[in-house]
């Protein structure tokens, strides 16, 4: 007989103010900001994956990359066209809660 491994389910409903420094969260692909080409297609600019969660700010997370990357900051506000570029466009991340501190 095989046993399995039970694993936790990341939580898709939560409050992103609410997480602390220390919290581990899921940036699911396809969210955030992106560059949208002449035919439609959107560019996203956010690489998926894990991040560690350093602080919260008004409009966001500032995370720390799973991989040993650089830190980023996680946009969470409404979509905004950007004033630099007329194709590129502020929309917030899709996230899922790993672990909580």
């Amino acid at each position: 007989m095989k046993k399995y491994r039970k694993r936790s389910r990341p939580q898709k409903n939560f409050d992103w103010k609410t997480l602390t420094r220390g919290d581990v969260i899921r940036v699911v692909g396809g969210s955030g900001p992106y560059y949208k080409h002449k035919n439609g297609d959107k560019q996203y600019l956010t690489d998926r994956g894990i991040y560690y969660v350093e602080s919260v700010c008004k409009n966001g997370l500032s995370v720390q990359s799973h991989k040993g990357g650089g830190q980023e900051f996680l946009y969470m506000g409404p979509v905004k066209k950007s004033s630099l570029c007329y194709r590129l466009y502020r929309a917030a991340h899709k996230l899922l809660l790993i672990t909580k501190t």
